[in-house]
């Protein structure tokens, strides 16, 4: 994983959001962000 990976998690959240996409879309995308931040600052 890298900054790179969160970049682009980031960028379909965004997507997700702008295209209304459905609240569950969301919250996974949104707790695999947040998962996917903090692994990278654990190493």
């Amino acid at each position: 994983m890298s900054k790179r990976d969160i970049e682009n998690l980031r960028y379909k959240l965004y997507n997700l959001i702008e295209n209304k996409s459905s609240y569950d879309e969301i919250y996974k995308a949104s707790t695999d962000l947040d998962k996917l931040i903090v692994s990278y600052y654990r190493k």
